[in-house]
């Protein structure tokens, strides 16, 4: 089994998935940037799931970012923790990538995807995928950004796709919140079938823009 971990965006969360990608638990919190309390609890939750019905943990998938830079601390901080005290391996992974292709796994219609998480203003962090294209995440300014012709072949996934929507003033035909650790699980198990593990002493996460401090939207008046 693989322990997922996603702390980049607004919900931290956490799913076990078997070596085909499949979701054998999932768990998110329901406070609002609730990282340092929620996703501990979380974790001992998935691990006494493991415990209860004595599954084999193999390893430990964590977001590599980019996204909220506390969150990905924490969350990664974490992941290393785990994989020190129990010597398996660490599994970075492609947050957009992955939730690109569970939008397109379920609906097998769409063309494109753009997969966001929101950066701040309107800015976001962005990936577009297009079915045998190869693409990198950006940060990117969403004004006179999206410009596609057949909407209805787009979807949007992630926890911006309502500022895009109203900046853009255009609708994809499927909008889909993330991201949550069940939306990693493919792409975690294709990481650990291909070995493609982590130096669990010199890992860190993907920021892609520098760190600004400011005051949390949690304690904003």
């Amino acid at each position: 089994m693989i322990l997922i971990i996603e702390s980049s965006a607004d919900f931290p969360s956490v799913a076990i998935c078997d070596l085909q990608g499949i979701v054998q638990f999932e768990k998110h919190a329901d406070v609002f940037q609730s990282h340092s309390e929620q996703l501990p609890v979380l974790v001992k939750n998935a691990l006494d799931f493991i415990d209860e019905h004595s599954l084999n943990l193999l390893a430990i998938g964590v977001n590599q970012g980019p996204g909220s830079y506390t969150g990905l601390r924490i969350g990664v901080s974490l992941a290393k923790g785990l994989c020190y005290a129990k010597n398996i391996p660490l599994l970075a992974i492609d947050a957009f990538e992955a939730m690109g292709q569970f939008l397109f796994l379920g609906n097998p219609d769409l063309k494109i995807v753009y997969a966001m998480i929101d950066a701040r203003r309107d800015e976001v962090f962005m990936k577009r995928l297009e079915f045998g294209k190869i693409a990198k995440v950006e940060a990117k300014i969403l004004d006179n950004l999206i410009s596609e012709e057949n909407w209805q072949e787009i979807g949007f996934i992630g926890n911006s796709n309502e500022k895009a929507v109203r900046i853009i003033e255009k609708e994809p035909k499927v909008m889909l919140f993330g991201p949550f650790a069940n939306q990693l699980s493919i792409e975690a198990s294709k990481l650990f079938q291909n070995s493609q593990f982590q130096n669990v002493a010199y890992f860190e996460p993907f920021y892609l823009k520098d760190f600004v401090p400011g005051i949390s939207k949690k304690f904003a008046v």
